[in-house]
């Protein structure tokens, strides 16, 4: 059993901070609400507290009783780059191609950024991931964007602090703020936060146990070539297993934490009066499932079923149980906001307002070289039937009800016909794009991408 260390100074803050920003909350300016758009990177789901998870995570708990909660929100893809693409372009990987390591996003297209800074918003975004970074051009409508970086990965409360630094520097702002921020906290190497992560079971003997074990999960992550074994350090004892969910679920609590620092700093600062708060993922991660680890290489629910809650200025919390896909926050977003969705943005908007929605969320994966190891192409997620284009092709059907692991895929199932009809209708050219390439990588940006698990 992985208890929660309820006592800690993490969590109790964390509780302290969410009844301060509940409370500090106010309505009523007249103008267009401010948007924050709050990306945990590689967040499973079901570690969070509100999706039933072993350990709470307080401030978000609080957070999802006044926002819609969507129980099964997926990512358009498993790994950053192409699923933080469709955010911001409401296109799918096999439209907007974006699907290498430091690939360019396309000028041509639209962003969510460009479209609000269009509409009279100061724009910031802040990102712990080198990988949506200036150079690769996330920073299209931005008129400060910073990746905030640490070795080996950036830390919450460094991204808060440039975030505030930039606040500060605009003062008040006298127009509506658009402010994203992506955190890299459930992105392994997971680090042990004293107070926070659970010493149930406890740090296993060895120099920097924790530290090497949590680096095990990027051991070839990005570097599997098909016809090849799984890694030897993907072979872990029940106990190295247990350690490893501790030190990823102790991430999660501290970054709740860090969220709940943001958020009251932002209310004192009064930019959550009337405002927009969206907290999602870019992808998830394998923690044992199939005998993986990381993301990127499978289309399994483990690295794709994402948290997902919107706070509308009414604060009418409700769940949606009907399977919808991020690539839909940003035209969403903008329709929320009463202002134009441009036509690049294909993908239909999410709900926000309980209508029924098309019912599907498609995934993604490209194969950027003929060896790279992809075990899937596609996904397509229905009410419970899921459809998975395999690597070479074939198509198998998942029982998502009686078949919650992925375990038993089937050659043809009753819901077969409805899932590929959505699926060609979707997203028909997959099968004949190319990704577009990346950008130039200097020496220490290559460095910190292998220290995060990608390959050169």
């Amino acid at each position: 059993m992985i208890r929660g260390r309820r006592g800690s100074a993490g969590i109790t803050i964390a509780l302290l901070l969410a009844a301060a920003v509940i409370a500090g909350c106010s309505h009523g300016k007249g103008s267009r609400p401010n948007v924050i758009v709050i990306v945990m990177d590689t967040q499973r789901a079901d570690r969070l507290g509100f999706y039933g998870a072993p350990r709470p995570t307080p401030f978000l708990d609080t957070i999802a009783k006044e926002s819609i909660v969507y129980e099964r929100a997926y990512s358009p893809s498993s790994w950053t780059v192409p699923a933080i693409a469709s955010l911001f372009m409401a296109q799918y990987p096999s439209a907007h191609r974006v699907a290498v390591v430091m690939a360019v996003l396309p000028p041509g297209v639209g962003t969510l950024a460009e479209q609000l800074q269009a509409a009279g918003y100061r724009t910031g975004g802040f990102s712990a991931n080198l990988e949506i970074a200036e150079q690769a051009g996330f920073d299209q409508g931005f008129e400060k964007f910073s990746t905030v970086l640490r070795k080996p990965k950036g830390d919450a409360a460094t991204v808060n602090d440039a975030a505030f630094q930039w606040l500060d520097d605009i003062g008040d702002p006298k127009a509506p703020v658009f402010l994203y921020l992506q955190y890299m906290e459930s992105h392994a190497p997971y680090r042990a936060h004293p107070g926070i992560t659970s010493d149930d079971p406890p740090e296993l003997p060895g120099e920097s146990a924790d530290w090497k074990l949590a680096e095990r999960v990027n051991s070839g992550a990005f570097r599997l070539a098909t016809g090849q074994p799984l890694p030897d350090d993907w072979k872990m004892t029940p106990l190295e297993l247990a350690r490893l969910k501790a030190l990823y679920d102790g991430e999660v609590v501290y970054l709740d934490g860090q969220i709940a620092a943001l958020l009251v700093n932002l209310d004192k600062r009064g930019l959550l009066d009337d405002s927009i708060i969206v907290v999602t993922a870019d992808h998830g991660e394998h923690l044992g499932e199939h005998g993986m680890f990381s993301h990127g290489n499978t289309l399994y629910e483990e690295v794709i079923r994402v948290p997902l809650l919107v706070r509308l200025p009414d604060r009418k919390g409700r769940r949606v149980s009907e399977p919808v896909t991020i690539a839909g926050l940003a035209p969403a977003i903008l329709g929320e906001l009463g202002l134009p969705i441009p036509n690049d943005f294909v993908v239909p908007p999410l709900k926000l307002d309980g209508t029924p929605g098309p019912g599907y969320a498609l995934a993604e994966v490209l194969k950027v070289t003929p060896t790279y190891l992809r075990y899937h192409r596609r996904a397509l997620v229905g009410q419970t039937g899921k459809l998975l284009v395999e690597d070479d092709g074939n198509q198998v059907f998942i029982d998502l009800a009686t078949d919650p692991g992925e375990d038993h895929p089937m050659k043809d199932a009753p819901f077969a016909a409805e899932l590929r009809k959505a699926m060609a209708e979707m997203a028909p050219t997959h099968d004949v794009v190319e990704p577009s390439p990346g950008g130039p990588v200097d020496d220490t940006t290559r460095e910190r991408l292998r220290a995060l698990g990608y390959a050169d």
